[in-house]
């Protein structure tokens, strides 16, 4: 699970502060909580790593704690009901990782430039109700 921040420039990377566990992450910049939360799954927080690019974008790589062949599954959000993917975020995570998959159980070939011909077209059923109520909350 990779997730960018867009951060002001110039931040250094001693101003950044990102403790992840199994289920939660906290990320703060210069000493502002930019976010945190319970995990949409769990995580290896020991693996966890960031890097701070051109001081102006924060990068965070989770490892998911089930192993690649079990882990097909698209994250439908970040944290529990909070940064929501759209549709078409999610569609896209969710062909990366086929893509992903295909390169680990053909080892010798190349699928960085391949189509997918599969239909992403059913949205989970979760999805839109994490939308909706995302949508709802921002508007009251």
């Amino acid at each position: 699970v990779t997730i960018e921040v867009k951060i002001e420039k110039g931040t250094r990377a001693k101003q950044i502060a990102v403790d992840v566990t199994p289920s939660r992450i906290k990320c703060c910049v210069s000493g502002n909580l930019v976010f945190e939360g319970k995990l949409r799954d769990t995580v290896r927080g020991d693996e966890t790593v960031w890097t701070l690019e051109d001081g102006v974008l924060l990068r965070i790589v989770l490892v998911k704690a089930t192993d690649f062949a079990n882990s097909e599954k698209v994250w439908e959000s970040l944290l529990d009901g909070k940064y929501v993917a759209t549709p078409e975020v999610y569609f896209a995570m969710q062909k990366k990782l086929d893509l992903e998959k295909f390169q680990m159980e053909n080892p010798g070939f190349d699928f960085s430039s391949a189509e997918l011909d599969a239909k992403f077209d059913k949205i989970p059923s979760s999805v839109v109700k994490q939308l909706q109520n995302a949508q709802q909350s921002g508007s009251s």
